[in-house]
C-alpha cells in the first residue's frame, strides 16, 4: 500500500516521497517493480504498432525478408518485452552510477541506493510520455499508421530538428520533452531535500544525468538505424 501511495505522491506530493527515500523507507526495487510492470504491459500493447511500422518498409525490403521479419516479431517480440525490465535496470544503473560521481562530490550525505531510488521514482513520471503515446495511437487505430510519425505521439521538440539532422541532434531535441523535464525537476528537488544540496548544486547534478540520457537515446537511435 505504501508503494502505491508513493506512486501517487510522486505526482501530487513529491516531498513525501523524498522524505521516505531519505529515511530509508523507499528502497530502489519498489519503483523499479512499478516501472517494469507498466513497461511490460504497454510493451505488449505497442507490439502491433511496431509491426505496423515495420510493414511500412514494403517498398524498401524484399517481400520474403519483410515477411520473415514480421513473423519473427510476432513470435518472439514478447521475449523482448519481458526482458525490458532487465535492460531498464542495467541502463538505469549505468546512468545513475555515472551521475552519482558528482553527487558524492557535492554532498556529504550521498548514498547510491537513495540516489538510484530517486532517479527511478522520477522515471515513473517520464514514462508517462510513452504510455500516453501508446494509448493515443491504439485508440486511433493501427490501420491509421501510414508513416513513422503516425506511430507515435510526442510532446518533445523533436519536430524542430532539421530533416538532414544527425541522430545526435535528433536525440538532443527529443530529450526536451514535457515529462522528461518534469522528471529532471523532481530529481533536482529530491537532491535538495534528501542530500541537503543547494539549488545550484542540484542543477549541476541534473545536467550530467540529462546528457547521459541524450547519449543513450543517440546510441539507441544509431543502433536501430533511425535518422
Amino acid at each position: 500500500m505504501a508503494l502505491l501511495n508513493r506512486v501517487v505522491w510522486i505526482f501530487s506530493s513529491p516531498g513525501r516521497v523524498f522524505d521516505d527515500i531519505r529515511e530509508g523507507r523507499a528502497p530502489w526495487w519498489q519503483p523499479w517493480l512499478v516501472i517494469s510492470v507498466v513497461f511490460v504491459i504497454f510493451g505488449m500493447l505497442a507490439m502491433p504498432i511496431q509491426i505496423a511500422v515495420t510493414e511500412l518498409n514494403v517498398n524498401n525490403m524484399d517481400l520474403d525478408a519483410l515477411d520473415k521479419q514480421i513473423e519473427m516479431m510476432k513470435k518472439f517480440g514478447w521475449v523482448q518485452v519481458i526482458l525490458t525490465p532487465i535492460g531498464m535496470l542495467l541502463f538505469g544503473l549505468i546512468a545513475a552510477g555515472l551521475s552519482y560521481i558528482l553527487v558524492t562530490i557535492l554532498s556529504s550525505y550521498a548514498n547510491f541506493k537513495k540516489w538510484f531510488s530517486l532517479t527511478l521514482y522520477a522515471t515513473i513520471v517520464s514514462s508517462l510520455s510513452q504510455i500516453i503515446s501508446t494509448i493515443a495511437v491504439r485508440a486511433k487505430g493501427i490501420d491509421s499508421i501510414e508513416s513513422v510519425e503516425d506511430s507515435m505521439l510526442t510532446v518533445s521538440l523533436s519536430f524542430l530538428a532539421p530533416e538532414s539532422a544527425g541522430t545526435l541532434l535528433k536525440a538532443l531535441f527529443g530529450s526536451i520533452e514535457f515529462f522528461s523535464i518534469w522528471a529532471l525537476v523532481l530529481i533536482g528537488m529530491g537532491l535538495m531535500r534528501i542530500f541537503g544540496m543547494g539549488r545550484g548544486q542540484a542543477v549541476a547534478c541534473v545536467i550530467p544525468l540529462w546528457l547521459i540520457s541524450v547519449v543513450m537515446a543517440w546510441v539507441g537511435m544509431a543502433a536501430s538505424g533511425m535518422g
